[in-house]
């Protein structure tokens, strides 16, 4: 798939992304990082074939990228997807978590 498809596919995909509740979505990302890992081997192949790095420097551009994923997946739980509640605008208004 080119670039421009996978921005195109993004795209399209953002709508339903956007709707997805936190929790589905760090679970879908974790999983994402597990399956990084578990083609690690394959993945830093292709890095080294695409780009010349050595091995070690595509390993480590793997592990990189999951760790990256699961930091960012915590800090959203962490921060339990940062919704918070919010001051009162008007007397009796409710603003945030219901």
């Amino acid at each position: 798939m080119s670039a421009q498809a996978a921005i195109e596919v993004a795209k399209i995909s953002f709508a339903g992304w956007r709707r997805t509740p936190w929790q589905e979505r760090v679970r879908i990302m974790l999983r994402a990082a597990d399956l990084i890992d578990e083609q690690r081997y394959n993945l830093a192949a292709e890095i080294t074939y695409e780009v010349g790095k050595t091995r070690l420097e595509a390993l480590a551009e793997v592990t990189e990228a999951s760790d990256c994923i699961r930091y960012y997946a915590n800090v959203m739980q962490d921060n339990e997807g940062y919704e918070k509640s919010t001051k009162l605008g008007v007397s009796g208004e409710k603003c945030g978590r219901s």
